[in-house]
């Protein structure tokens, strides 16, 4: 998957989030705009259901929803990337 949104990126399919992790479903996730426009997600890994699966319940919150990859993370209250510290 990382090495997919990578090529995109090669050809001129920017990254508009990503990459990063839906907690619920484990599935790994890119969002890239198309150069003809519009965006999608490429993903890869979601879980599936079998005979033995059991619902559960899940903290309605963003830290559950998705996990991003970005540099620092992301602040779960603001949705902004933390701030690096800069060099002194």
């Amino acid at each position: 998957m990382i090495g997919g949104g990578i090529a995109m990126n090669k050809e001129q399919w920017s990254t508009f989030i990503g990459p990063g992790r839906h907690p619920i479903s484990s599935a790994y996730f890119w969002y890239v705009n198309s150069p003809t426009g519009g965006a999608f997600e490429y993903y890869t890994n979601d879980d599936y259901l079998t005979e033995n699966w059991q619902p559960r319940e899940l903290e309605h919150s963003l830290v559950s929803f998705t996990e991003w990859a970005v540099e620092g993370g992301i602040d779960h209250d603001t949705r902004r990337q933390h701030k690096k510290a800069e060099a002194l």
